[in-house]
Formats: structure tokens, sequence, C-alpha cells
């Protein structure tokens, strides 16, 4: 995997779950976030997760950044497709489980790892 990656909502929103968003840098010299992603991860505001992943950026956990435009649709919806656009602007891996978004990525040629491969990992390098 990168040393860079680009996370999608879903594993951030996990990574909240379980209090664990302090994972992403001790694993990576950094993590990205999308202003869409971001978007989808405050967008229950019934649930935490949202402001989990706001306080990682305000703490320098996870980097907010802008994909270029415009965003390739891929078949995917808005976040997962930012993510990868701004994955492969940056030579970055993405940390991503939504299936479709795996494939195109893998697609493009990008290195993809998912929740449970980034607990695995976590567990392997003993955080």
């Amino acid at each position: 995997m990168n040393k860079l990656v680009v996370a999608d909502a879903g594993p951030l929103i996990a990574l909240a779950r379980l209090g664990s968003l302090a994972l992403l840098p001790g694993l990576f010299s950094q993590a990205l976030v999308t202003p869409q992603v971001l978007a989808e991860c405050e967008a229950r505001h019934d649930r935490d997760e949202g402001a989990a992943v706001r306080a990682a950026i305000s703490t320098g956990s996870l980097y907010l950044q802008t994909p270029p435009t415009p965003l390739p649709g891929w078949g995917v919806d808005a976040g997962v497709s930012s993510a990868i656009a701004l994955a492969l602007a940056t030579g970055a891996g993405v940390l991503m489980d939504d299936r479709a978004g795996r494939n195109v990525a893998r697609t493009l040629g990008l290195n993809v790892i998912g929740t449970a491969g980034l607990l695995v990992l976590a567990k392997r390098r003993g955080q």
C-alpha cells in the first residue's frame, strides 16, 4: 500500500464508530479526504461520525484536499469518484469498501485497501 492514501466515506465512518481514526497517521504518511467524502460522512446529523472525521481533520490525522475538476463519473457516487480522482492526481492508494469503486480503482491501476485490511495491517504493526 502507498504511504499516501485517499479515504472514502465508508471506511472513515467505520473507523469513527470504532474510535480508530487515529490508526491512519500510524499507517500512512498522509490520509487525504475530499470535500465530497466529508459531506457524506456528515450527512447523518443523528450520528457522531461526521464530527469525528471533522475533528481528525482539525488535528491533522486527515487532510482535506479538493480533487481535480471535472470529476469523471465512472458509474459510482460522487464521494467514490472524488476519492479515485484525487488518488490518481496524487499517486495515492485508496481506502475504500465500495465494491464498484474498488473495481474502478483497480482498473485504473490504484492500490486499494478496505477497512478490514486496514485493521489487519494495524494489528500486524502492533497498533
